[in-house]
């Protein structure tokens, strides 16, 4: 008998239990682009708690970059936004974002998170690599700097 999807799903979710609240504060407090200066400190801050990981910030301004080495081997890259985009969030959730800031040319806006980069700083997801039969390096970017920026597979800015 196959398995429906949301069986293979379940089967395989990771508890994620422990990243709630951190959902929930990045939910409330969404940012827009280039002015993610708390979202990129808060999960640098998460990310600080693994010695695993070499970590640079300040990426194309508010972006952070960590590197995971498991040995030699291929490199894989994943990728999320972290910015909100402006507009009003109309949920009735007890943590959505009732913030509003000042885009870059100065004009007032609401802010919301479309999607929220919990997901992907989430060490159960990401770190068995350190445990796998495999080699390879795994590098966790949040953004991915901007298109004028050149980066090597080390995470370093030139």
């Amino acid at each position: 008998m196959a398995l429906r999807i949301s069986e293979i799903v379940h089967q395989f979710r990771p508890d994620l239990t422990s990243y709630e609240s951190l959902y929930k504060h990045l939910h409330s407090n969404p940012e827009l682009s280039f002015q993610e200066h708390e979202t990129s400190a808060k999960i640098q801050l998460d990310l600080q708690q693994h010695d695993l990981l070499r970590i640079q910030s300040n990426v194309g301004r508010t972006g952070v970059i960590a590197v995971l080495e498991n040995g030699c081997g291929p490199t894989v890259l994943l990728r999320a936004d972290i910015d909100a985009l402006p507009v009003e969030e109309k949920t009735d959730l007890p943590y959505a974002s009732k913030k509003r800031m000042n885009n870059l040319e100065g004009i007032e806006k609401p802010v919301m998170h479309v999607s929220i980069p919990t997901l992907f700083v989430n060490r159960k997801l990401t770190f068995p690599t350190r445990h796998a039969d495999t080699t390879c390096t795994l590098q966790l970017s949040l953004p991915l700097p901007t298109s004028s920026s050149k980066l090597d597979i080390t995470g370093v800015e030139h």
